[in-house]
């Protein structure tokens, strides 16, 4: 779920994509991360703790619309999964998560 994520949003908002944002994506992606985060049972407090702000995230994606909740989104995911996935592309670290610093 967050390498497939994270690749959604590196190819939506990355590179001067948040300009450019189509927001009904966005809102589909946010409603799709609701369900799947509802459906996880994380094995740690730090990742049910991320879990929980990427929810949060994506509700207010879902209602409001912002820009900056999808910015945040993509930050979630991208440090999330080079926390969980060893992910090795652009390994920025973005300092969001719970699960990145406890690991």
């Amino acid at each position: 779920m967050v390498s497939e994520s994270h690749q959604f949003y590196n190819g939506t908002t990355g590179y001067g994509g948040l300009q450019n944002l189509e927001m009904e994506k966005q809102v589909e992606q946010a409603e799709q991360n609701i369900e799947q985060v509802n459906e996880l049972e994380p094995d740690s407090s730090s990742l049910e703790e991320d879990l929980e702000e990427i929810k949060t995230l994506s509700e207010n994606v879902a209602s409001k619309r912002e820009m900056e909740e999808v910015r945040m989104l993509h930050r979630y995911f991208h440090d999330l999964d080079i926390a969980l996935n060893d992910y090795d592309g652009n390994t920025k670290i973005w300092g969001v998560t719970e699960t990145l610093d406890a690991g």
